[in-house]
């Protein structure tokens, strides 16, 4: 889309030179993230949302979209897109005070458990949450508690899946 929406040649602060600068100096990642991290503080001012949470609960999920274009954040997943469709993942972190904290891009459908780890730490506000309720895998509960995390994953068709004991036996549950 560009800037072409934008630019208006007969306002001075639209002119596609002031745009431009202001595009490359102010709108990128990192300020975003600021911006971001500010919100977060804010609304955690707010008694309706202290009422709902101390901001210590995160939830991830994602949403799956076919990508048309070229672009190293999508793959094939015949599951989700179809055979001759690429896709991505937009992987977002919310708190319990209901404020994304950040997100990242899965490419296609890869499992996004090490990914919510990614975007537990690179989250651009708040304080650290102290349970995930994201996905799983028997790796990934290991990681999340060396990285201070308690994991409580929501796991979808239990009744398919193996269990296993820690208290020395080495079968299935």
């Amino acid at each position: 889309m560009g800037l072409t929406p934008v630019v208006k040649s007969n306002v001075p602060a639209l002119t596609r030179g002031r745009r431009v600068p202001v595009g490359r100096g102010y709108l990128r990642a990192e300020t975003i993230s600021a911006a971001n991290g500010m919100l977060i503080d804010a609304q955690r001012g707010i008694d309706v949302v202290r009422a709902w949470g101390g901001g210590l609960v995160a939830s991830a999920d994602g949403v799956r979209f076919t990508v048309p274009v070229q672009s190293l954040h999508a793959m094939y997943s015949p599951k989700c897109f179809g055979l001759r469709h690429k896709g991505a993942t937009w992987l977002n972190v919310v708190n319990d005070q209901v404020m994304g904290l950040g997100g990242v891009v899965v490419p296609g459908t890869l499992r996004d458990c090490l990914f919510i780890l990614d975007a537990l730490h690179n989250r651009d506000g708040g304080p650290k949450p102290e349970t995930d309720t994201a996905s799983y895998s028997d790796i990934v509960f290991g990681l999340f508690a060396i990285c201070g995390y308690r994991f409580s994953p929501r796991i979808a068709d239990i009744g398919d899946a193996r269990l296993w004991r820690t208290d020395g036996w080495s079968g299935p549950a």
